[in-house]
């Protein structure tokens, strides 16, 4: 099936790292600091952080932005990007949850992690807890789960392997739990009522219960020998959005697990790699479901430019 986006917005660098709100902002960075606020209404707003960033997360209403670095996190107010607040730490990465909070994790030794949760607007530390690193020099990131004092933590340690956990507020502490039998794995993508989640893994969609971690089922299969990346997607309860390594998307349907179609974004069709590389491509980057169920997917990919070459932030829904 070909979508036609709601919106394709150019942008003047890459969107390596990117952001959505709940009521359509929308934040693109690249890995220097070159920047890109989109409203609801599509009109941006270019500003410049000299730093290079390691992670970036945009708080529900818009109205901030965290932002991640070497030397610490730095928060923003929108559209000024006026420097509000500042988090001391060797931080790896944070995020805003639903509830208005900012999680983080910072580096304490090759063998641990700090969790921690903040009220942002008071900078006041609510809850703390150490995550043990199972591969050591492990690095973590931070996802939002549906249930608001939750979240999900994937840790990336290359080729020794990938991890997950779950992490709940509770009161004030944290309680962190590793999810079993999953070592080489993307990040999670959690249904809405939080009851299975969904990994790519070793080239498989796989389909566990949530919390448990107990395999339900997996496909491995795509049209025209491509191979499973790690990108995935609930797009309602029974469908799912997965990308291939040569980035084109596909719809499966989960119940069946099995690919029900392609999904073509007008204006970034699959071409040929190259004229030595006949296998088709797109310049697909990244994509994220927003809260209002519609998708935004990053472009200028590796297939596409340099990693740095200016990229598109496009705007689009699925007629599932």
């Amino acid at each position: 099936m070909t979508v036609t986006p709601i919106a394709d917005i150019a942008l003047k660098h890459r969107a390596y790292h990117h952001s959505a709100g709940d009521h359509g902002y929308v934040m693109a960075m690249s890995r220097s600091g070159a920047g890109t606020f989109i409203a609801p209404d599509r009109s941006t707003t270019d500003f410049q952080i000299s730093k290079e960033l390691a992670n970036i997360t945009l708080s529900p209403n818009g109205s901030m932005l965290a932002v991640t670095a070497n030397d610490g996190i730095t928060i923003f107010s929108t559209p000024q990007f006026k420097k509000t607040g500042r988090l001391d730490d060797t931080f790896e990465s944070c995020l805003f949850t639903a509830d208005n909070l900012l999680w983080t994790c910072s580096h304490f030794s090759n063998d641990e992690r700090i969790i921690e949760v903040w009220e942002p607007n008071e900078k006041r530390k609510i809850a703390k807890a150490k995550l043990k690193d199972p591969y050591g020099d492990t690095r973590f990131f931070l996802f939002r789960h549906p249930e608001p004092n939750s979240v999900a933590i994937w840790g990336g340690a290359g080729q020794d392997g990938q991890c997950v956990f779950w992490g709940t507020l509770l009161g004030d502490s944290i309680e962190l739990t590793p999810v079993k039998n999953l070592v080489d794995t993307g990040p999670p993508a959690i249904r809405s009522d939080g009851g299975e989640f969904m990994v790519c893994s070793e080239g498989e969609l796989q389909l566990y219960h949530f919390p448990s971690g107990d395999l339900i089922a997996s496909m491995k299969e795509l049209p025209d020998d491509n191979s499973i990346d790690y990108l995935v997607s609930y797009v309602d309860d029974s469908h799912a959005l997965i990308a291939s390594l040569t980035a084109r998307l596909f719809l499966v349907n989960i119940d069946e697990m099995e690919v029900v179609d392609e999904v073509i974004i007008s204006g970034h069709e699959p071409r040929p790699i190259s004229r030595k590389d006949p296998r088709l491509a797109t310049d697909l980057s990244d994509f994220i479901k927003l809260s209002d169920g519609r998708f935004l997917s990053a472009h200028g990919g590796p297939y596409r430019g340099s990693i740095e070459s200016p990229g598109r932030m496009v705007l689009w829904e699925l007629p599932v």
